[in-house]
């Protein structure tokens, strides 16, 4: 890869040298090294922001470890041809069935069209409230009876997740 790159370099500073002659319009020719150099200094100037953020030891909470973990108990609660209502893909992934988006409207709304849907599991992360409008019930009465709560991990805060199974 890293030859990859010197050659990119190399040839980028080559086009970059000759452009500037062709543009000034003289036969006078730049010193290709400066180009080179500075080439690489504007690569790795463009890639400090992408570097320190994968370097960041602060990135674990973008982990979805609580989706994963109710995808991983829906897998071994639920029957092979049900289907999830989520927000994001992440827990029908580890659960393996079918996935509806859940739709950015109010939580009326969501709850008509997860039965319209016959969907069997319906899932709230708190996670996700900063991403839709959506408004996520914070108890568990808000819901009607025929959507029940099998699953539940409020370990961390910020990070809550709620498994609802339409009853039926």
């Amino acid at each position: 890869m890293i030859c990859w790159i010197a050659q990119g370099i190399v040839g980028f500073s080559d086009w970059v040298v000759k452009s500037i002659s062709r543009f000034l319009r003289t036969n006078r020719k730049f010193k290709l090294i400066f180009a080179q150099v500075f080439t690489l200094i504007a690569l790795i100037a463009s890639m400090i922001f992408s570097l320190s953020q994968v370097l960041s030891l602060n990135n674990v909470e973008n982990l979805p470890f609580e989706e994963k973990q109710a995808g991983l108990w829906i897998k071994n609660q639920a029957k092979s041809q049900s289907v999830i209502m989520a927000s994001t893909p992440i827990v029908a992934y580890y659960a393996g069935p079918k996935l509806i988006y859940m739709p950015d409207e109010e939580f009326s709304k969501i709850l008509e069209y997860a039965k319209r849907k016959k969907v069997d599991y319906l899932i709230f992360n708190h996670r996700r409230t900063n991403e839709t409008s959506n408004t996520f019930p914070t108890d568990e009465q808000s819901f009607p009876e025929e959507f029940k709560l099998v699953y539940k991990d409020e370990r961390y805060p910020g990070y809550k997740i709620f498994v609802y199974q339409l009853a039926n």
